[in-house]
């Protein structure tokens, strides 16, 4: 049995079921430039990689927890706070921007490449300091793709030639996540060929899980690559007191793991949710997506 978390906005209730996300255990090898081994137990090896990203020389040491994977080396900040990265999924609009900056926290805001519908989203991207990319992917059950999304009929040279426009439109991008991407995450083939076009332009994956039967970790494993992945979606349920139930989750599972990555959209119950959301967010240090995963 798998489960399907595409959409937020369109899905049929009956469709919608909470996937229970686990926290994974990867090995990313020490070298120079791609994100080193967070997690749970910090190994050291001799093998050597190219695109391995450096951490600074504190660590935060997570505790075993069980299928938890070594993902990556988390950057230490000031402070000694319990990291959380609050991903900001289908940006689009100035509205989104507008709603995002006037919100007194370290939000990502994740943006989709531009299209007919929505042209001038790399110029949205130049007025956050840090955002990321969200590419759109084929879903098993959605009747309302995006314009340019990568299915698993997708020949290389198509995923190739979205990566590399993605590229030219968002030359500072370093972190991509999926859009839908249900049955595309769900392909082997199709991740691998996707996977080979993201190195290529230097982009880094964090996958939103939108499937438990997601490819990604596999993948990522295959090449040598860090396993990123959401912990949690906040606004699953559109309730201003459901998405703050959630906030706390979150705040917790980065206390337990030293970290946590959710995942809102920019739906007005969790824009309020967040700007009254400084008591249940005191014991954490909201930080990007960037601050965790040190740029090479």
């Amino acid at each position: 049995m798998y489960y399907v978390l595409d959409c937020w906005f369109l899905y049929n209730q009956q469709e919608e079921k909470t996937i229970k996300t686990q926290i994974h255990k990867s090995q990313a090898p020490k070298s120079k430039n791609i994100i080193k081994n967070l997690d749970i137990k910090m190994q050291t090896t001799n093998q050597d990689y190219t695109k391995i990203l450096q951490p600074k020389k504190q660590k935060l040491e997570i505790p075993p927890q069980n299928n938890a994977i070594k993902t990556d080396s988390v950057q230490q900040t000031k402070s000694n706070k319990p990291k959380l990265v609050i991903i900001i999924d289908d940006v689009s609009l100035k509205s989104h921007v507008d709603e995002i900056k006037n919100i007194n926290l370290k939000l990502t805001p994740s943006i989709f490449p531009p299209t007919k519908h929505h042209k001038n989203t790399p110029k949205f991207a130049k007025e956050f300091e840090c955002f990321m990319i969200h590419l759109p992917l084929e879903a098993i059950n959605f009747n309302s793709p995006e314009i340019g999304t990568l299915t698993t009929k997708s020949t290389k040279d198509e995923i190739e030639k979205t990566i590399k426009n993605i590229r030219k439109n968002f030359p500072n991008a370093k972190f991509i996540n999926n859009h839908t991407g249900s049955k595309f995450t769900s392909d082997e083939k199709s991740m691998t060929m996707l996977f080979e076009a993201l190195l290529k332009h230097d982009f880094i994956f964090l996958d939103s899980k939108t499937i438990n039967t997601s490819k990604v970790k596999k993948v990522a494993q295959k090449f040598n690559q860090p396993y990123i992945v959401r912990d949690l979606f906040l606004d699953h349920e559109n309730d201003i007191k459901a998405i703050k139930k959630k906030l706390k989750n979150s705040v917790e599972m980065a206390k337990k793991k030293g970290f946590a990555i959710v995942i809102g959209h920019p739906k007005s119950n969790t824009f309020k949710a967040l700007k009254n959301s400084d008591e249940i967010l005191k014991d954490v240090e909201v930080v990007y997506i960037k601050d965790l995963y040190e740029k090479y």
